[in-house]
């Protein structure tokens, strides 16, 4: 891409259209470094569509395990992070997040209504 006949070999920078600067910076650090730090439940599944789109080995088992991990340690002022989290694994088809979500929403239905 950067060497060869295209576009993008002859310009300083790269116009990625569909993934924000954020989640491209998240993404190159785990390639990195092998560990990213996710400040917040919503980069979760951009992230994952990314590490898919640019085949990064390992990088879509580590975020999940990041989404896992976010879920299951969620408080009750995180509940619409957990539903947005399901929300948009929904979208993307990834079912193990979807699945956690919904495990996380039966366990604290009570919170979840009140929110």
């Amino acid at each position: 891409m950067l060497y060869g006949p295209f576009v993008e070999g002859s310009r300083r920078e790269i116009i990625i259209p569909n993934i924000s600067c954020s989640t491209m910076k998240l993404l190159i650090q785990f390639i990195y470094t092998g560990q990213v730090h996710l400040e917040n439940a919503n980069v979760i599944v951009p992230l994952i569509q990314a590490a898919d789109q640019y085949s990064v080995m390992g990088a879509k088992e580590e975020f999940g395990k990041a989404a896992q991990d976010f879920i299951t340690k969620a408080s009750k002022n995180q509940i619409n992070h957990v539903i947005k989290l399901i929300q948009d694994a929904l979208q993307v088809d990834l079912p193990l997040i979807v699945k956690l979500g919904f495990d996380y929403i039966d366990q604290h239905t009570t919170e979840v209504f009140e929110s």
